[in-house]
């Protein structure tokens, strides 16, 4: 199930595949999941492993308390960067400028064409002119490629910008963050709960 890129199942669902691959194995199932490796919600009959559900609700939880920068918030003029290169932002594309100086956490999605490249150089001139750093991260090496030829920006893996050490170690964590003020993630659809999380770990939203 969660080769297929899910992370629960319905109780109901996971015994009729257990009945269907494993039948001799299946007088075995209610015992199997009161394993404590196994969650399981009596109320929605939502049932996965542990550890992925204790790893999406650390994500969340980490969203939750961090998504507003309260603290810290950025006056800049955002309308001086409506311009980019030969592109002009229209309005809804300059809204994610606005979200990035009065939010932690922001989020730029959008259809193929969108104008997703032109409003994230929008963000980085924005920064660079305000003197505020930031990394560019991609999941894949490819993707980090593109990032960087659009954007004409250092730009890295999710696993280089965090020094991963195989086969578990990470030079930046929970107890050594980036130094930066911004971490900008292209394609993000690709990252996964686990990849997620380290990279939130290695976050200071402070």
């Amino acid at each position: 199930n969660e080769n297929d890129g899910h992370t629960k199942m319905n109780l109901a669902d996971l015994r009729q595949k257990c009945l269907n691959i494993v039948p001799a194995c299946a007088h075995h199932f209610v015992d199997v999941i009161k394993d404590n490796n196994i969650y399981y919600n009596k109320e929605n009959m939502d049932v996965s492993l542990r550890s992925t559900y204790e790893t999406e609700e650390y994500i969340a939880n980490t969203i939750l308390s961090n998504l507003n920068n309260k603290d810290n918030v950025w006056d800049f003029d955002v309308q001086k960067y409506k311009r980019v290169g030969e592109f002009e932002l229209s309005d809804e594309q300059m809204q994610i400028l606005d979200v990035v100086c009065k939010n932690n956490i922001a989020i730029l999605n959008g259809f193929a064409g969108a104008g997703k490249t032109a409003s994230t150089q929008g963000i980085i001139n924005m920064l660079k002119d305000n003197m505020k750093t930031f990394r560019l991260f991609s999941p894949t090496g490819r993707a980090a490629k593109v990032l960087h030829e659009n954007t004409n920006e250092q730009a890295s893996t999710i696993h280089r910008g965090l020094g991963y050490i195989p086969p578990n170690q990470w030079t930046y964590n929970e107890w050594m963050k980036l130094h930066t003020d911004i971490v900008i993630v292209d394609e993000f659809s690709m990252v996964d709960i686990w990849l997620f999380k380290k990279l939130l770990d290695a976050i200071d939203f402070k």
